[in-house]
């Protein structure tokens, strides 16, 4: 059988100077090259438009100024999409001085996401942005931006009247890029933000819950654009709108020649370190191999994945099998495993870590934004000789909120790692890999991980089932 790798490009490996916090790369398998299924591409899509219009009135026929016909002069059509004339004032807390923002309906009301490319942006004024927006009012809305002096991307909610930002990552270089890609997605009480620089390699501000006891039905009165705060040099051109469904969860063995395209590969931090991971599926493994310094912690996220949703519903429980993890590699600290990730506050991992300094292995579970919890929890079980290099994971969501998470190295006798209530609307299953967190083998850091299969475990099968 033929290996099929997936390499980092290098010409992006040195973001890690400037830009800070907690910020994710993923691109889709089904967009890389002569291996590609587009055909079996996970987020459908079921509506497209090029925003090209014959004119500002054909163009108002679907889109509606949000603050009145008064500024429908502020959308222009053009023979490349549609532009914004005119950005000045804002949204945001008690500035709702909003007047280049125009919405349409969406075609499905929840369980959707939506993107737009975005070209010609050149801000002048410091806050000036533009981009995609999710609306019900002015004091309630979610919106995804690019622009500001110095250039920037960011994801910010308001909800009541209060605001609340993802981070406000620049842009390297220092430039705001030709064209940009942003994309929104829309789950049952959540929505996430996507940004691109090129249409395959995307970033994730975060994540944002919509109001309690709200819904996406309940909450979105409107999806668009916008643009705010103030001068500008270049207008923005909006193009390419699609709208299309999210993925679902699938088991998998990894036993064909190229991964299932449910699968979405990434690196969380933007990327330092990118040209050295490489996605390798063979001989019914999916091997990732992690860059120098990568890690995982709490607060702390800087490590590649191939992820896939969470499945959906009540009660559910997942396996995922490690054939593969050399513990004697070199490296501090190298780990592999599961993680169920929400966003860069709320999440739960299962790992297999080496300890360099005492010649030992151990599970180790870790969760971000359980109840009762401060700031994060660890703990720690199965303390043994590295001598094993495989491991079982099992995570379930019980009793609605509550994670149960377990491991084992032989699927008989079983490790509890803990109980936990969380936050995690729809979230991702990510299978992930890092290492070396002291960078000391930078040119000869040959670790990786293989994972045999991801699957649900039918409510009657037992934990010792062989």
């Amino acid at each position: 059988m033929i290996g099929h790798f997936f390499t980092m490009p290098p010409f992006l490996s040195n973001l890690r100077i400037l830009l800070m916090g907690c910020i994710v790369c993923i691109y889709p398998l089904f967009s890389m090259g002569e291996n590609s299924n587009a055909a079996s591409d996970p987020d459908r899509v079921f509506f497209r438009d090029s925003l090209v219009y014959p004119s500002r009135e054909k163009a108002l026929e679907t889109w509606t100024a949000a603050s009145g016909p008064q500024c429908n002069s502020l959308l222009e059509a053009t023979d490349r999409g549609l532009s914004l004339n005119d950005i000045h004032g804002d949204t945001y807390e008690n500035a709702n001085t909003q007047k280049a923002l125009f919405l349409k309906k969406p075609v499905r009301p929840d369980r959707f996401w939506f993107k737009a490319r975005i070209e010609g942006f050149q801000p002048v004024s410091i806050f000036a942005q533009c981009g995609l927006v999710v609306w019900n009012d002015q004091d309630n809305y979610i919106r995804h931006t690019i622009g500001f002096d110095p250039p920037a991307r960011e994801a910010l909610s308001e909800f009541s009247g209060k605001v609340i930002s993802r981070g406000l990552f620049r842009i390297y270089p220092r430039t705001n890029p030709q064209k940009t890609f942003l994309k929104l997605e829309i789950m049952e009480r959540s929505v996430r933000a996507f940004v691109s620089d090129d249409g395959e390699y995307w970033f994730v501000p975060g994540g944002f819950s919509l109001p309690r006891k709200k819904t996406a039905r309940d909450f979105i009165k409107g999806i668009g654009i916008l643009g705010v705060g103030g001068d500008m040099a270049g207008k923005p051109v909006f193009s390419e709108w699609e709208e299309g469904a999210p993925g679902v969860y699938q088991d998998d063995d990894f036993s064909g020649q190229s991964l299932n395209p449910q699968w979405m590969l990434g690196q969380t931090n933007s990327g330092w370190g990118r040209d050295q991971v490489r996605f390798e599926q063979k001989n019914g493994k999916l091997s990732i191999h992690p860059f120098s310094g990568s890690d995982i912690y709490l607060g702390k996220e800087n490590y590649p994945f191939a992820s896939i949703p969470a499945p959906r519903g009540g009660d559910w429980e997942i396996e995922v099998k490690i054939a593969g993890f050399d513990p004697r590699s070199p490296g501090k600290w190298n780990k592999g495993g599961v993680v169920l990730w929400w966003g860069n506050r709320h999440y739960a991992i299962l790992s297999l870590v080496k300890d360099e300094d005492s010649d030992q292995i151990y599970f180790e579970s870790l969760v971000m934004g359980a109840k009762s919890h401060f700031f994060g929890s660890i703990r720690t079980e199965g303390f043994a000789s590295r001598e094993k290099t495989d491991a079982f994971f099992r995570i379930g969501k019980k009793e609605g909120k509550a994670f149960l998470l377990r491991a084992s190295y032989d699927r008989n006798h079983w490790f509890d790692l803990g109980k936990y209530q969380i936050e995690l609307d729809e979230p991702q299953v990510r299978l992930f890999s890092s290492g070396d967190i002291q960078i000391q083998y930078p040119d000869e850091f040959s670790f990786d991980v293989q994972f045999d299969y991801i699957r649900k475990i039918d409510g009657g099968e037992k934990a010792n089932q062989p």
